[in-house]
């Protein structure tokens, strides 16, 4: 199926909206996503900075059974995973885990947070799920103020999920709602721009009718149709382009074999023609194509006719002067 030039433009319209409307989904969620889990990275460290500062404070010692009540509590207070893990990567204290469940919890020395820290680095981060609580959470690890441990903060990351699903279904709506006005603009505009072309067309076609030119064979939309008025336009003007041309040429062959002298000037009396016997009669030498009459010609007489001439309008009758040349030789004409 052919589609007019209304159809072409809805299609490019719409390939040109969705692809824009994917794009900047795609990077409002990432951007979204980054920012969420920033601030959360943020409340993290503050959790694990004010964890690490009661430890201290209370200057408890760092067996399980003393310092896993305490976790239990900051976790409670803050809504987050606590875990205090020794220099040697051993849990000490979690608030998710009970006391007597902290012996099967592994050794933590190869959590990418916890290496992240032994590299040199201020605080360590991490997004993984949790085998423990089999939730993917977000991990932050601080190194205790006295050096003989660390301390880390953790949060499940199903909030950031939730709020990364809303965004979807919020940004669906209005991308909806977007894509369905920009439809009703794109109809909108692809029809004034079609009926104006449909216009042409017709203007062309009645063009190409009153020249007598062939229809041909009309493409599918109305570019092409104009496209082919306009090229068949063109191949009768070079017809009868070619055809004045020809009859340009005999006209001139027909002055030139004329015994009789004849000079052709416009309206602001420069020379368009001058044949051979008007050469001769003149005493012309130099090319007068192109002068001015008053340049070649001397007689009042004659200019006197041309001023009577141009008076009178092309609908008057042929006006007549006798005049003598001087010569030599001497003619009265």
């Amino acid at each position: 199926m052919r589609l007019g030039i209304r159809g072409k433009l809805f299609v490019i319209s719409i390939g040109l909206m969705l692809p824009a409307v994917a794009t900047s989904a795609v990077y409002l969620e990432f951007m979204l996503r980054d920012s969420i889990e920033s601030r959360v990275e943020q409340t993290l460290i503050h959790y694990a900075g004010a964890a690490d500062t009661v430890l201290q404070v209370n200057d408890a010692e760092m067996t399980p059974r003393i310092v896993d009540p305490l976790i239990d509590r900051l976790g409670a207070a803050t809504e987050a995973r606590l875990t205090l893990i020794d220099a040697n990567g051993r849990v000490i204290a979690d608030s998710d885990v009970t006391l007597e469940g902290l012996e099967e919890v592994e050794n933590h020395a190869d959590r990418p947070e916890v290496q992240a820290l032994g590299a040199g680095a201020t605080y360590g981060v991490a997004r993984r799920r949790s085998s423990t609580v089999g939730h993917d959470m977000l991990y932050v690890a601080v190194p205790l103020a006295n050096g003989n441990g660390i301390i880390r903060a953790s949060l499940p990351l199903q909030e950031v999920d939730v709020a990364i699903r809303r965004f979807r279904i919020i940004f669906g709506l209005a991308a909806l709602l977007g894509v369905f006005v920009a439809i009703l603009m794109s109809g909108l505009a692809s029809h004034l721009i079609s009926r104006t072309m449909e216009q042409l067309v017709e203007q062309a076609k009645a063009m190409a009718e009153r020249t007598g030119m062939p229809r041909g064979v009309e493409p599918g939309d109305e570019l092409g149709s104009i496209a082919g008025s306009m090229s068949q336009m063109a191949e009768e003007l070079e017809r009868v382009v070619a055809t004045l041309a020809a009859e340009r040429d005999r006209f001139g062959a027909v002055l030139e074999g004329m015994g009789e002298a004849v000079i052709a000037i416009g309206a602001d009396r420069v020379v368009r023609h001058v044949n051979p016997a008007a050469l001769e009669m003149l005493h012309i030498e130099r090319e007068p194509l192109d002068r001015s009459l008053t340049d070649i010609v001397r007689l009042p007489q004659i200019h006197n006719l041309v001023d009577r001439a141009l008076a009178a309008g092309v609908s008057a009758a042929p006006l007549s002067e006798e005049m003598t040349f001087v010569g030599p030789p001497a003619r009265t004409v």
